[in-house]
């Protein structure tokens, strides 16, 4: 999903509800961080089938701290986390 993308499903909303992200225990948080990211793909054993940017992938998606030596950098994303991290 792009950012265009989410805006226009965002604008669905009422613009003064809260937006909430998945917590780690199981439960809601208040978004606390937005930041942009290098992602990148790699090869794996345990595949990620999922699609990015209009490319149809197997392996696993990453951002550019957890890259491999193999991992090809695939674009920037943004990232949404919540408060908890």
């Amino acid at each position: 999903m792009t950012i265009a993308e989410l805006i226009e499903v965002l604008k669905s909303f009422p613009p003064e509800h809260q937006v909430l992200v998945e917590s780690s225990d199981g439960g809601f948080d208040g978004v606390g961080l937005v930041h942009e990211v290098e992602i990148g793909f790699m090869p794996s054993p345990r595949p990620w089938n999922g699609q990015v940017g209009g490319a149809v992938l197997a392996g696993e998606l990453c951002i550019r701290s957890g890259f491999g030596s193999e991992a090809e950098l695939l674009d920037k994303a943004v990232v949404i986390e919540g408060l908890s991290g």
